[in-house]
């Protein structure tokens, strides 16, 4: 009968082209990590990224042929932070308010002298991807937004805006 729907589909929708995002154990990648997001940053009025900024992340991870170096936390003044690489990131992308890429671990990283990080970083995020984060190192330009007198332009409560990066 025309128009009539039968009771089991004959077919399955499937998304295509959508952010590939979890653990791939079997090549050591954590596809669609968040590397930055649109918005002000945790530290309060150091800043935030705007669309402009987070095009301009994708771009310059994106022009390095073998990826972005990724290490396990920042160096400081104890620590060096040598035998913390973890591997690369590559396949910088939008999507949405974010840019993801996806981390591709060295073999090297699940050897360390700080042990296997690469393991516990896989761990991590399949068992609790929020509490996985990632920052990034930088040289900018911080644009404040200005008002047509050149004042600083203010949120709701008087404060200035943070400068965009």
């Amino acid at each position: 009968m025309p128009g009539v729907m039968p009771a089991v589909p004959t077919w399955s929708r499937l998304q295509v082209g959508g952010p590939v995002v979890g653990v791939d154990r079997k090549n050591s990648v954590v596809r669609g990590y968040v590397v930055a997001q649109r918005g002000p940053f945790k530290s309060e009025g150091r800043g935030e990224f705007d669309d402009a900024s987070l095009a301009k992340i994708v771009e310059l991870m994106n022009a390095k042929p073998g990826g972005t170096k990724s290490r396990f936390t920042h160096p400081d003044m104890s620590n060096d932070g040598l035998g913390k690489f973890l591997g690369r990131a590559r396949g910088a992308r939008l999507d949405g308010d974010r840019v993801r890429a996806d981390l591709h671990l060295d073999p090297s990283s699940f050897d360390t002298p700080s042990g296997n990080l690469g393991k516990y970083v896989l761990d991590l995020a399949e068992s609790d991807p929020d509490a996985l984060s990632s920052s990034l190192v930088l040289r900018v330009d911080r644009e404040f937004r200005l008002n047509p007198d050149g004042t600083r332009q203010a949120d709701g409560e008087g404060e200035p805006l943070p400068p965009l990066w």
